[in-house]
């Protein structure tokens, strides 16, 4: 049922009906007992956690989805001829719904950040029953939230921007729900506090980074070519972002000027 549950939040772009998925799934965790929750719940986290972090213009693999079948109506089903073969059509799932795919990018983005949002409202619900203090015995040699914490650090160590964004979403909506869980704090929280100040280029923009290397190494190299030394100046292996732009425009236009 969980599955289903968040199944259908990943693929929904109404937010009439996020709405009642997340009724549905706070009362589901509430009159359900805790134990069996988390024993059903824990298996698929990774799982969900994918599922929350699928880029938006790429296909879901199906293998991920559990598939809903419909029970056809008697009267329109009828018997398949002999030699007649049943082709069974597979349609492409997207997240926030493959009827969005062909709206407009503003609109397109605000669908998904709004399932993406919603999922993590069902996962941070969630953390609070793996935490709870009845699941994590002191007996057990494997406790649910260290497993959580330990899943949640494997993400927040990416370089994807998007891992880590929904990840930390998802940490939120934990921390208005509740306020403590040593197990988890104490392998997340130094890492937390790390990320704020990292420097980082993230995988979303690795091809353009590239580029960017690239095209600066060989402005440098034309200039050279032209006996316009920049050297003394440009000194880099790897240019930031400002380091390029000042590249392009202060220092070719200083050259430009000096040669001039």
């Amino acid at each position: 049922m969980l599955r289903h549950i968040f199944q259908f939040c990943v693929l929904e772009s109404s937010q009439e009906i996020l709405d009642l998925i997340h009724k549905v799934w706070m009362e589901l965790l509430s009159k359900a007992s805790v134990h069996y929750v988390v024993a059903a719940a824990c298996p698929w986290m990774g799982a969900w956690l994918c599922l929350m972090m699928q880029p938006s213009h790429l296909p879901i693999d199906l293998n991920m989805l559990l598939e809903v079948k419909a029970r056809a109506k008697e009267k329109t089903c009828g018997k398949v001829r002999q030699g007649q073969s049943q082709t069974k059509e597979v349609l492409q799932e997207y997240i926030a719904g493959a009827e969005t795919i062909m709206e407009d990018p503003s609109t397109r983005d605000f669908v998904v950040m709004r399932a993406r949002m919603m999922a993590a409202k069902l996962l941070g619900a969630l953390c609070c029953c793996i935490c709870d203090p009845g699941v994590n015995m002191v007996t057990q040699e494997i406790k649910p939230a260290e497993s959580l914490g330990q899943l949640l650090l494997f993400y927040l160590n990416s370089k994807s921007a998007l891992q880590r964004i929904s990840v930390a979403l998802v940490i939120c909506e934990w921390a208005a729900l509740q306020k403590e869980c040593k197990a988890v704090t104490l392998a997340v929280q130094p890492r937390l506090l790390d990320i704020l100040s990292e420097h980082l280029y993230y995988d979303e923009i690795a091809v353009p980074f590239t580029r960017m290397q690239n095209e600066c190494k060989q402005l440098i190299s034309s200039l050279t070519d032209a006996h316009i030394e920049v050297g003394s100046r440009v000194n880099n292996n790897v240019f930031t972002i400002d380091q390029a732009n000042d590249l392009v425009s202060k220092e070719v236009t200083f050259l430009i000027l000096d040669r001039a």
